[in-house]
């Protein structure tokens, strides 16, 4: 009998040009595949309905909470589509033994690409510029430039390396807070590991690649911008809730800090009235970092490659809940090669 695999993407198909081919690729893997049609965010309800009978679910940012792992009984997988697993109630998961995992790298040249576009838009003002030239005017939109100014990277992870390499060429001298430290690719690319606090106080440019956690969730509240330079540029293409955005609008408002841009948000889509919609000197994206076509192609490859994995006997990636292993495999009668 087919195992059922629900996949569920905030976008529509057409945008995964690989779309055809991957699913193919399931269904020679012996999958049943059931491919959602609404090209959103799933709520909870909606979930528990279509998650019956469901070994693996391919997912974006659906609401993945201890209602819906009570509720599907037959789930074993849930495989993120990119890498933010905050909208997963992993505790519930490994109750359930469920094995969560994401897609780690798969998206990172795509989400670093566009950290590295917004960065030059917020310096240059591209957008302001071309508002302008809408609007019949003709005044010059002036910014500071990138070359050989200070790049400080919050989270030198998959995303925060790639672009490491994008800003070589101009002459960026990068500074680097993470907990877990590379060593060997600081050494390598000329990166100095600092404490957040020097980081914030000395970079024009500040870029942040974590995940939100209990530690991160207003990492970057009114204290923290208030330490950062007058002209310096703040971008969170991570996950909103790391930036208060509240303190941040008070912060552009203010001239506390010259400018910032967020792909991110608290709440999304954004709400109509949030203050940040107010000002000139934000660049706001709709959480679009990693919708390239390769990107989009490489993370969904990623997340089915992770089911296939497991029907194979193999460790999949991203593991989040390895505690959960040994449950996982008696609840699908199979043990990894790997372990």
């Amino acid at each position: 009998m087919q195992k059922k695999i629900f996949i569920s993407m905030p976008y529509p198909p057409q945008a995964i040009s690989d779309l055809e081919q991957i699913i193919k690729t399931l269904k020679e893997s012996d999958f049943e595949v059931i491919l959602d049609p609404r090209q959103r965010r799933l709520t909870e309800d909606e979930l528990i309905e279509n998650l019956v009978g469901v070994y693996a679910h391919i997912c974006g940012a659906n609401p993945m909470t201890k209602r819906v792992f009570e509720s599907a009984k037959h789930l074993a997988i849930v495989s993120r589509i990119g890498v933010g697993c905050d909208s997963i109630d992993i505790r519930s998961a490994s109750e359930h033994g469920v094995l969560v995992v994401n897609t780690p790298g798969a998206g990172a040249e795509a989400v670093a690409e566009f950290t590295f576009a917004l960065m030059l838009c917020a310096a240059r003002k591209v957008l302001q510029a071309d508002r302008t030239v809408r609007c019949g005017g003709w005044e010059k939109a002036v910014g500071p430039s990138l070359f050989r100014k200070k790049l400080g990277i919050i989270g030198l992870g998959n995303i925060g390396r790639q672009l490491v390499h994008l800003v070589k060429g101009f002459n960026m001298n990068i500074l680097a807070f993470d907990s877990f430290k590379d060593h060997s690719f600081a050494k390598e690319n000329n990166i100095k590991y600092v404490a957040l606090s020097e980081l914030l106080k000395t970079a024009d440019f500040i870029t942040i690649h974590m995940p939100l956690t209990d530690e991160t969730k207003n990492l970057i509240g009114m204290n923290e911008l208030k330490t950062m330079k007058k002209d310096a540029i703040l971008l969170n293409v991570a996950r909103g809730g790391i930036v208060n955005e509240n303190d941040l609008f008070l912060a552009l408002k203010d001239k506390i800090i010259e400018g910032a841009a967020l792909d991110v948000f608290t709440q999304e889509p954004i709400e109509k009235n949030n203050r940040l919609l107010e000002l000139e000197n934000v660049v706001l994206s709709p959480h679009n970092a990693g919708s390239s076509r390769e990107g989009r192609n490489a993370v969904l490859w990623a997340a089915a490659q992770n089911v296939i994995d497991v029907s194979e006997g193999k460790l999949p990636r991203g593991v989040q809940n390895p505690e959960t292993i040994n449950i996982f495999k008696k609840k699908v009668n199979i043990d990894f090669l790997d372990t």
